[in-house]
Formats: structure tokens, C-alpha cells, sequence
């Protein structure tokens, strides 16, 4: 019961806690259970919002999980809490190449769809005859 604890005790209660979930996303990050790794770091980031190590590893994790665009908000939000840390930066390297790849198999499945779908681009117009000069001085 957290009513009879102190301040200290509940704050300390609070900071095991928050350290039991980033540990337990660090556990199934190497067991590559991904979708724990998100939830672990949802429920440390629900105790500090101000977490940059349960935003990295939920980064880590959606990038796995190829949720791009989320993993790129958890590790942008890492990097403002820790600008220097250089894993941070790594991971957004390597979003970054995986954002490129995805954006290249979308062009290769879907480049043609449209060109097929609408059909060819019309012809173009035959160039216009250039203005002749009059030589009786009107236009």
C-alpha cells in the first residue's frame, strides 16, 4: 500500500519501477520480441516522460517492427533529450537507410501504376511556327 510510504519511499518506488521496465525492453530487445520492447518502454514513459533510453529503445524496437515514421518521432525525441549520445545518432543512420529502402521498394511496386492505370502521357503539340518578319514594316 504506496498511501503509508513517505515521499522518499514512493519516489523511490517510482525510480526501481522505471528502471524494471527500461531493463525488461533491454531483455526482450535481445530476444527480439519487439512488440514487448514498445510496451515495456510505453509503461516507463507513462512513470517519465523525460526517459531518453525508453524513447531509444522504443525507437530501436519500431524501427525492427518497420514503423518508420514512429521510430523516427522516439528517436528524434532520444536525441532531444541526449543530443551527444552517439547510439542515438547511429540508430537515426540507420532509420535513415531504411527510409531510403522503403521509399525505393514503394517506387519499384507502384513506379508504373499510375502510367498504366491512366494510360501514356499524350503527345506532345508540334512546335509553333516562329513569327515571320514583314519586311512593309507591320506587324
Amino acid at each position: 500500500q504506496q498511501s503509508s510510504l513517505t515521499d522518499e519511499q514512493k519516489a523511490l518506488v517510482a525510480k526501481t519501477t522505471l528502471q524494471v521496465f527500461t531493463n525488461m525492453a533491454a531483455c526482450h530487445m535481445k530476444l527480439e520480441q519487439f512488440e514487448k520492447v514498445v510496451d515495456d518502454c510505453s509503461k516507463a514513459l507513462g512513470l517519465d516522460a523525460k526517459n531518453a533510453k525508453a524513447y531509444f529503445r522504443r525507437g530501436q524496437a519500431r524501427l525492427r517492427l518497420r514503423d518508420l515514421e514512429r521510430a523516427e518521432a522516439d528517436l528524434r525525441q532520444a536525441q532531444a533529450l541526449e543530443p551527444s549520445d552517439a547510439a542515438v545518432a547511429a540508430e537515426l543512420t540507420r532509420l535513415r537507410a531504411a527510409q531510403a529502402a522503403a521509399d525505393a521498394d514503394e517506387k519499384r511496386r507502384f513506379g508504373g501504376f499510375l502510367s498504366r492505370a491512366i494510360g501514356p502521357p499524350a503527345p506532345a503539340a508540334p512546335p509553333a511556327e516562329p513569327p515571320t518578319l514583314r519586311t512593309d514594316g507591320a506587324l
